[in-house]
């Protein structure tokens, strides 16, 4: 008897009943992240997960006044 748990953060745990009361982590498997429905197909024994796959988020643009303050009230003079 096994069990299966998706986390989501690219991990699904394999436990192992040994006895009615105890069990233990026969491995973890490495999926896709964001997998977290899974599905077993019992011909095969064969573990299925779905997560959408995303494209690496985009890089921040550039601040155009990178370290400077910004004015607390624009159009004021500082001195």
């Amino acid at each position: 008897m096994e069990a299966f748990s998706t986390q989501g953060n690219g991990t699904v745990t394999v436990v192992k009943e040994k006895s009615p009361t105890t069990f233990d982590v026969e491995q973890n498997l490495k999926t896709m992240n964001g997998a977290r429905t899974v599905t077993l197909d019992r011909k095969t024994g064969h573990l299925f997960t779905m997560s959408p796959e995303r494209e690496p988020a985009p890089p921040t643009p550039p601040l155009a006044n990178a370290g400077r303050r910004a004015d607390r009230y624009p159009g004021h003079l500082r001195f």
